[in-house]
C-alpha cells in the first residue's frame, strides 16, 4: 500500500513540476514577443530621432579631413 501512495505522490510531483515549467516557458515566450514588439516600435519611432539629433548638431570638421590626400 505504501508503494502505491508513493507512486501517486511522485506522479503529482512530476505533474506539478511540468505545470510550472510550462508556465515558465509561456512567460518567457510572451516576454520575447513583448520585447520584439518594443524593438519594432523603437525602430520606427525612436531610432530615427537619433539621426535627426546627429544632423542638427554642430559639426566642426578640420579642413584637412575634407581635402583629398596630397
Amino acid at each position: 500500500m505504501r508503494a502505491e501512495n508513493t507512486y501517486i505522490y511522485s506522479f503529482y510531483l512530476g505533474f506539478t513540476v511540468q505545470i510550472f515549467l510550462l508556465l515558465f516557458v509561456k512567460v518567457a515566450f510572451y516576454a520575447v514577443l513583448a520585447v520584439s514588439f518594443l524593438n519594432v516600435l523603437a525602430t520606427m519611432f525612436v531610432y530615427p530621432w537619433f539621426f535627426v539629433w546627429m544632423m542638427r548638431g554642430e559639426w566642426s570638421v578640420p579642413l584637412r579631413f575634407l581635402e583629398p590626400p596630397q
